[in-house]
């Protein structure tokens, strides 16, 4: 645990923090997106299962 906290010490030091904000918000966006298009692909797949007669097969 020490360990870890120096070395984000020295990362902080070397990256500047906006950088690491920015990085952490960009990841937090991109799990975001994901899981909205998860959710909204289930939805999808939900809808066909109660219709089955709206999806052609052939």
């Amino acid at each position: 645990m020490i360990g870890l906290t120096m070395g984000f010490g020295v990362a902080n030091k070397l990256v500047p923090m906006p950088y690491l904000r920015y990085a952490a918000d960009e990841t937090c966006r991109k799990i975001t997106n994901d899981l909205f298009f998860l959710e909204r692909w289930l939805h999808y797949l939900q809808d066909m299962i109660s219709f089955p007669e709206i999806v052609s097969w052939e």
